[in-house]
């Protein structure tokens, strides 16, 4: 059984395969259209999951749709109604584009598949979960919570309940070779803008039964209420909320504006309820019929700040106003979770959805030991969708037809055999428009479901090399490459990584990464400035071995997918002034605060990735070959993009994107290239324009 999944026209578009229930392949759509966060029918990206996965597209038993086009429609509708004749301007704009293209989804989606190949009619059915049951699936069938086991009785090597496959023209291990089993029973949560109707979910899973206990509707939506921060904070929607929960840290929690703000939001704008349901006073938001996300004027009034216009630059309130809503954020998170606790009884807890990328909100959920383990679905956003909607075909349509699915519908073909439900009740699938997990906390699949995306060979990279006429070095041994690495580290030097397959979500994992050494003071701003040409109050991750990862934070779990935050011990801090709280936030980056300057936040906190030998083996042993060298378990380790664009996805994008940033090697596979040999390339352009990171 092939089945596609498809998310699309709102944000990170993207594409996955199933084939038999084993995830071969999963990709956005920016990675190949070089379009950041491109929302376009992702083509490029099923294109390249079929040919991965051998496939044409009259091979396909599904194509599932993660969510259901007229129930969202039905929103728009209800909503522009119900605010007439306001919202007048931003109806007569999309109504064009709802009547003519989106209210008739699968013709656009046949359409589009249509370029590819042939559909076979007879075979291929289209289906369509709603929103936040791709989420639900997205997490809670990748979880692989009950696999407990390390190994099998046919002898193979396993990852929870899942052979371990060797790339050996790689050297990754990609344990995706057999069907995951669906896990025992979990907490869900998700937590996103909108779906359809849904803001939020509270539910239990358990075997292929899903049951949605409690949810919050459009719109009252803490997303979009932390959206609208973003928005006011001078950062663009639906991608710049993770700066947002970057600045926050800068702010004074002891201030009067944080004071006042957190004031304002908490009795003004939003009523947070114990359960973790809110509810948003629409006077002060436009999103729901306007054109922007919030009234400027009011709220200016209401804060006593200028909204902050974009490039423009960053002052202490911006700080300040940016930490009170990220301390409401946390607040209506952890509520709902304390509340899945007491529905569900479960030690077990996952989540998706794009406010769960909140990873300062999943340290402290996770600190509070409610569950025994938590899984975070590395994709979480809309992305993540794809692989949801397929998953939820294939457990739930297909393999689950004789199951109970409460308080879901089931439409098969044009007929309707369930009540197509509104608001409360969440279809499953409709054919018609309309690792290694263990206890203790640990987060890890059974399907390490982040190395989905393409990946090359030595052979590959020589002909871009060819191409540019780039100066390289091949070596046999990766031992001796990875002692290279880690000795350019200890000088000093900035090294991209590309290796393997590409990473599918948001977060470099090693394989399309710069990393560097964390002890250096000078690290995060020539990243910042010189290297990536972002934002200098923006922080950076460590990549610690797994082993050393509680020996240097307190934490108690792995965190493969970098989506908790945790505080660097106190033996690893240096003193700060008394009134270090109170400083302006440019001070506060200028203290030195840890022995490990580029990775420490100015609250000495870090988002951290745990990299183990089964989850990625290349970048485990450049990591243990620099501790060999440094006593350092740990590098830095950030994407491979400079401003405004996608992550890397082929060797010529990562060797374009080496020759115009400050990056000093690049090591594709078992090649390295160094900056300094380079011929020069003069035409290549930078964007460099934002005011608030420049020196």
């Amino acid at each position: 059984m092939n089945i596609l999944g498809i998310s699309a026209f709102y944000h990170d578009a993207a594409a996955a395969i199933l084939c038999e229930g084993r995830i071969i392949a999963a990709a956005q759509e920016e990675r190949f259209s070089r379009i950041k966060n491109d929302a376009a029918f992702p083509q490029q990206a099923i294109a390249w999951c079929l040919a991965e996965a051998g496939l044409r597209v009259e091979d396909l038993d599904a194509v599932v749709f993660y969510e259901k086009p007229f129930l969202k429609f039905e929103r728009l509708l209800e909503t522009y109604y119900a605010n007439a004749p306001g919202g007048l301007i931003s109806f007569l704009k999309s109504m064009p584009v709802w009547i003519g293209e989106k209210a008739f989804m699968k013709k656009k989606i046949k359409d589009g598949l249509k370029e590819l190949g042939k559909i076979d009619h007879k075979k291929t059915k289209f289906l369509f979960p709603e929103h936040h049951l791709s989420h639900i699936a997205s997490a809670y069938f990748a979880s692989g919570l009950c696999a407990t086991d390390r190994g099998g009785s046919d002898g193979e090597e396993r990852l929870g309940n899942v052979p371990v496959c060797e790339d050996t023209d790689r050297g990754n291990e990609h344990p995706w070779s057999v069907a995951h089993r669906p896990p025992a029973g979990s907490a869900v949560i998700t937590l996103d803008g909108v779906g359809e109707w849904a803001t939020s979910t509270i539910g239990y899973a358990d075997g292929k039964d899903i049951k949605i206990i409690k949810q919050t509707n459009f719109p009252h939506s803490i997303g979009l209420l932390y959206s609208a921060f973003t928005y006011y904070l001078g950062f663009k929607v639906n991608s710049g909320e993770y700066k947002l929960m970057g600045l926050a840290p800068y702010g004074n929690a002891g201030s009067d504006f944080y004071k006042k703000c957190l004031t304002i939001i908490k009795t003004e704008l939003v009523k947070i309820y114990e359960d973790g349901s809110i509810w948003l006073n629409q006077k002060y938001f436009s999103y729901a019929t306007g054109l922007r996300m919030v009234p400027d004027a009011k709220w200016e009034k209401l804060f006593g700040l200028k909204r902050r216009l974009p490039e423009s630059e960053m002052t202490q309130a911006h700080c300040d106003m940016a930490l009170a809503i990220q301390t409401v954020t946390e607040e209506v998170v952890i509520n709902m979770a304390k509340e899945a606790k007491r529905l569900t009884g479960s030690n077990n807890l996952c989540m998706a959805g794009g406010v769960v990328l909140n990873c300062v909100a999943n340290g402290k959920l996770a600190d509070l030991k409610l569950f025994n383990n938590i899984y975070i679905q590395p994709a979480a956003g809309d992305a993540g969708g794809a692989l949801g909607a397929a998953l939820a075909g294939y457990y739930i349509y297909y393999a689950g037809k004789s199951l109970n699915v409460e308080r879901f519908s089931l439409n098969v073909g044009d007929s309707e055999l369930g009540s197509s439900a509104r608001h409360g009740n969440i279809p499953v699938c409709e054919d018609t428009d309309r690792g290694r997990a263990k206890t203790n906390n640990d987060q890890r699949s059974t399907i390490n479901e982040t190395y989905l995306g393409p990946g090359y060979t030595n052979k590959d990279i020589i002909k871009i090399a060819r191409r540019y006429n780039a100066p390289y070095k091949q070596h046999e041994s990766f031992d001796e490459l990875s002692t290279k690495i880690a000795t350019l580290l200890a000088e000093g030097k900035i090294i991209g990584l590309f290796q393997g397959r590409m990473e599918f979500g948001p977060r470099a994992l090693g394989n399309r990464s710069i990393i560097a050494d964390p002890r250096n003071p000078d690290i995060q701003k020539e990243l910042n400035l010189k290297t990536k040409y972002r934002e200098s109050f923006r922080p950076f991750a460590p990549a610690v071995l797994e082993e050393d990862a509680s020996h240097y934070f307190e934490m108690d779990r792995s965190s493969p997918y970098m989506l908790f935050v945790h505080k660097l011990r106190t033996e690893f801090r240096l003193p700060v002034p008394d009134n270090y709280n109170a400083l302006d936030w440019k001070q506060k980056l200028e203290t030195p605060k840890s022995q490990f300057p580029a990775i420490t936040h100015v609250d000495f906190s870090a988002r951290v990735q745990t990299v183990n030998k089964l989850d990625n083996k290349r970048f485990y042993d450049i990591i243990h070959a620099f501790k060999g060298l440094t006593g350092c378990g740990m590098v830095v380790n950030t994407s491979m993009n400079v401003r405004g664009e996608p992550m890397v996805c082929s060797p010529e994008e990562a060797y374009l994107c080496f020759m115009k940033s400050g990056m000093d090697y690049l090591v594709c596979e078992d090649i390295i290239f160094e900056k300094t040999a380079q011929p020069s390339m003069p035409n290549l352009k930078l964007n460099t324009n934002d005011t608030c990171f420049k020196d």
